[in-house]
């Protein structure tokens, strides 16, 4: 109980302590997607343009995409957080993805999505959710050197992904048949 007051005293005190910096036009232009959009399209976003239905072929597929773009850079500490839920339709395994740039780091910012897909006919999900993965995998490619700048000096908070899988709902979305993952 004591502990648990610690905690929220120190962190309402870091939150106070908390401020707003400005940032200049060209630490601003770091943070813009990738400059051409054709590679945005082409090397991240068409691979994901699949039906990645949970504990299928095509999600395994999506999974080993956003691993290898993610150990390409060699800078992530990457967890596999795999689990098995009885769904509508039996037993499926799910496999979460967490990316950590500092896993030593004390506080983190999480960016998060979903990389399943709805199980409808012909379903790809394309903006639920595989432009949010894009996305995602964009803003490590593209910020790589900011990143690693980050990690070499323990920045606190630290970047954290997480790709969750198992949001979708199997049928029909209620409380037992949803957010399986996430």
């Amino acid at each position: 109980m004591l502990y648990r007051r610690y905690s929220s005293l120190l962190f309402l005190f870091r939150k106070a302590k908390h401020g707003v910096r400005e940032i200049s036009a060209k630490q601003y232009q770091c943070f813009s997607i990738s400059e051409n959009s054709n590679d945005f399209r082409n090397s991240l976003l068409r691979p994901l343009l699949i039906q990645r239905v949970s504990g299928t072929s095509g999600n395994a597929q999506a999974r080993q995409f956003i691993l290898s773009k993610l150990r390409s850079l060699n800078m992530w500490d990457i967890e596999l957080d795999t689990f098995d839920e009885r769904t509508p339709d039996g037993n499926v395994e799910f496999t979460n993805i967490i990316a950590t740039l500092d896993p030593r780091a004390t506080r983190r910012l999480v960016l998060a999505c979903h990389y399943d897909s709805k199980k409808l006919p012909n379903f790809v999900g394309a903006t639920d959710s595989a432009v949010p993965c894009a996305m995602l995998l964009d803003i490590a490619i593209s910020l790589q050197n900011q990143l690693n700048q980050i990690k070499q000096n323990r920045g606190n908070p630290t970047l954290q992904l997480i790709f969750f899988d198992g949001e979708e709902a199997v049928r029909d979305w209620t409380k037992s048949d949803s957010l399986y993952g996430s």
